[in-house]
């Protein structure tokens, strides 16, 4: 049975660090390795592991200091996924030591009293406000949203009940009734999440009452029996929403978080301005399979190191820096041929660049990026333009947890995301929210036979492929790629008991501590396992990998184009057999795992098939792979992209080249499975990869340098640009949609409007009854 205590919790980071001729020692680890084992981490280990987290909390924080304030849309979208959030928590019980034992309260593995509700939600939505909430009540939480105490009248933050938006904060001072109870700095000791919802509009959440749960109430008036004077203060989140969380001026040197970053001058070793280890540390984001590189030469052909100063200098001929990783080779080639030359491997840190091509996010310097902006014009570069191959947060899509998110909040908005983009059921285990969700669902599955009772009777492995595959699920880390960490689970009872935890003793209810899960939490996903898939030849499980570029992300618009993919076929027959739920080559397609296989170098032509091909081996109507799935395959990506938009950051000279994933079932319904950003570009995967690869990267190079106007279309990439579809265009207020969709479409406005009219119709009649 898999022991889901050693899950890894983070993406997969490798730290290396050398020091000068003063120490020749190196080392290598893995930050999931360290997470796991702990206790092996040397000194070594560990500091350089506490130093780069420290250095990307610089660059994050300065990162984010560049971008400047939120729009107002960006501001009421995050003010409705908070109170969303919020809601989430609903018949979490407020303390354990309130309940009885043995009651379903008392066992509950979430406890939240009125500041760790509010606490809980800010911090479950930590990215998204762009900081970390601290540990201490709700007077902390009203001194950072106010410039003065409670009931000052020279506050100008405090507000009127009318002023209140939904989602601000409304604290209460009150006077307790024992002389016991602990005093509180500001005299505060309640705080609530104005809804604006009731009959009278003055509707709340919180956890009001100690032997209650999160609730709705109709008012945020109330009288209790542990104090009383209550008085009222309301407080806009304004600040919050801005990523501004910091105590009022007047209440300095009162809290000290640990969590926060610290504060470094231009001379410290974690000032990430002058770390240049720090610029090309692995943010763990890649997406694809990492290529080895290969060949001897620094420089492109026509040039030779003595010559590097005059190339870089050169403004007449474009120059490009790629990295020596994942299909640099063809990247290179494209580039070369179009006349430009190319900036050495071993100078990453040169930032005379007209285009720069690396694996991952954290090797390029966002804060240095010249994006086309009247004040950083340069002749050195396209108009002032440097073009770089990564979208700065594309981790909103491209790592599992940001994908469900964005789909979610746009779902929200618009229904027609969700049914576009069709993806499984699936539950974030890093947030709680979503783990008591999980939990509810699967209370069932604790009559499971777990694995204990089946090593005592010794029938490991009865269960047979007609157990309900509904039940299935399978396991995923939230931001690894290559189907490492992945597991199918038929049994989730072992995992049930990692999230519930605790001993049933009062460990839910410490000082300042009381938002804390019992158990453990899990960076990773739990996705309902797909049932009933499409097989080849009736067999052997698939999935696809089409490409979708967006060739501009910028502040005018978003654009994004398909380029049709290729199948990635299991080389083990398909069965959903307990035995055969740890062999990943029968249920992981992706050419990484199917590269263990014993017989792969043998077999790989047979692991990779061309769209015109895939409809050849699988049940279907003539056409229908290379038309209608790919038709569903484009309206899932612009679906996507159109849900990301407003998430992204957006910068001039910014494309990306992603990998989306997609599972068919054997009624012929798409889904999409993940987005990945830096796609496996290996040619040697086989032929289909070899004939079809270099068409996606003298395409993207093609369309991308037109679309910013560094070159005019390329003769030699035309054929290849050709086979690029337009599925998103953001100023043309164009979505790709497939022709049943439109229809759809259409008919919900009908229907919207004729309710609209209905409502009309009885809105005039009644007033003029009146």
């Amino acid at each position: 049975m898999a022991s889901f205590a050693s899950v890894p919790t983070e993406n997969d980071h490798t730290v290396s660090n050398s020091h000068s001729s003063q120490s020749s020692s190196q080392y290598t680890f893995t930050m999931a390795s360290a997470k796991e084992n702990p206790k092996k981490m040397t000194i070594q280990e560990r500091f350089a592991l506490f130093r780069a987290k420290k250095l990307q909390e610089s660059r994050l924080r300065k990162y984010n200091t560049k971008k400047g304030k939120r729009t107002q849309v960006q501001k009421d979208a995050l003010r409705s996924k908070f109170l969303r959030q919020v809601e989430s928590y609903y018949g979490v019980p407020y303390a354990q030591k309130y309940h009885d034992k043995g009651t379903k309260n008392y066992q509950a593995p979430l406890f939240l009293d009125c500041c760790a509700l509010v606490r809980r939600a800010v911090n479950d939505l930590q990215d998204d406000f762009g900081f970390h909430l601290g540990r201490w009540n709700q007077n902390y939480q009203f001194s950072t949203l106010s410039n003065g105490n409670p009931g000052a009248i020279n506050d100008p933050a405090a507000l009127d009940l009318k002023d209140l938006k939904p989602g601000d904060l409304i604290f209460y001072t009150a006077t307790y009734n024992s002389a016991k109870s602990r005093k509180q700095r500001l005299k505060l000791v309640h705080v609530e999440v104005f809804t604006g919802k009731g009959p009278n509009g003055q509707g709340t959440i919180g956890a009001r009452w100690q032997k209650g749960v999160v609730q709705p109430f109709d008012s945020y008036k109330f009288e209790s029996t542990s104090y009383h004077s209550i008085e009222f203060h309301y407080r806009s989140i304004d600040p919050w929403l801005d990523g501004m969380c910091k105590p009022a001026s007047c209440h300095g040197g009162w809290w000290i978080d640990e969590r926060q970053n610290m504060a470094v001058n231009k001379y410290s070793m974690f000032n990430a301005d002058n770390d240049k280890e720090a610029e090309w540390y692995d943010d763990g984001s890649a997406g694809g399979d990492d290529e080895e590189g290969e060949g001897e030469g620094n420089v492109a052909a026509g040039t030779t190191p003595a010559s590097t100063a005059s190339v870089i200098s050169n403004i007449r001929r474009k120059s490009f820096f790629v990295g020596k990783s994942n299909g640099y080779k063809m990247i290179q080639s494209a580039l070369v041929h179009r006349g430009w030359v190319q900036i050495p491997y071993d100078e990453p840190f040169n930032t005379k660049f007209d285009l720069r091509w690396v694996e991952r996010r954290s090797q390029i310097d966002w804060l240095g990026h010249k994006d086309g902006s009247c004040s950083r014009k340069s002749t050195n570069n396209i108009g002032g333009k440097q073009l770089v191959n990564h979208i700065a947060n594309n981790t909103v899509i491209t790592v599992k947890t940001g994908l469900l998110n964005t789909l979610r909040d746009a779902t929200r908005l618009d229904a027609t995301i969700g049914t576009h983009a069709s993806f499984p059921e699936t539950y974030d285990l890093s947030i709680a929210s979503d783990r008591l969700s999980f939990l509810k669902l699967t209370e069932s599955n604790d009559d499971y036979v777990d694995s204990d009772q089946e090593d005592q009777e010794g029938e490991e492995g009865t269960h047979s492929s007609s157990s309900n595959d509904d039940d299935m699920w399978i396991l995923k880390p939230s931001a690894m790629n290559r189907g490492r960490g992945i597991q199918v689970v038929r049994d989730v009872g072992p995992l049930r008991r990692t999230l519930l935890g605790g001993s049933g003793e009062e460990d839910g209810d410490h000082a300042m501590g009381i938002d804390c899960w019992k158990g453990r939490s899990m960076d990773m996903l739990a996705q309902r396992y797909l049932k009933a898939p499409m097989l080849v030849n009736g067999t052997r499980k698939f999935d696809i990998r089409a490409y979708c570029l967006v060739s501009q992300c910028d502040d005018t618009n978003v654009v994004a184009y398909y380029h049709e993919g290729y199948a990635r076929v299991s080389l083990v027959d398909y069965t959903t057999t307990d035995a055969s739920l740890k062999n990943n080559l029968v249920h992981l397609t992706n050419i990484a795992i199917q590269k263990k296989h014993p017989d792969y170098n043998a077999l790989k032509n047979e692991a990779v098939l061309s769209m015109a091909g895939l409809e050849k081996v699988v049940e279907c109507p003539t056409g229908w792979v290379t038309s209608t799935l790919e038709n569903k395959m484009k309206s899932s990506m612009a679906a996507v992209i159109s849900a990301a938009s407003s998430k992204f950051d957006r910068k001039g000279g910014c494309f990306d080249l992603f990998g989306f994933d997609f599972m068919v079932t054997a009624a012929m319904e798409v889904v999409l499975i993940e987005v990945n950003t830096n796609p496996a570009l290996h040619v040697s995967d086989g032929q289909v990869l070899e004939e079809l690869l270099p068409k996606v990267v003298r395409g993207t190079l093609d369309i991308v340098l037109e679309t910013h106007g560094a070159e005019t279309p390329h003769e030699s990439a035309q054929a290849a640009r050709g086979d690029f579809d337009l599925i998103y265009n953001e100023s043309k207020n164009f979505r790709f949609a497939t022709q049943e969709q439109k229809i759809t479409r259409l008919e919900t406005v009908n229907e919207q409007q004729d309710v609209q009219m209905e409502r009309l119709k009885n809105e005039f009649s009644r007033l003029s009854e009146k």
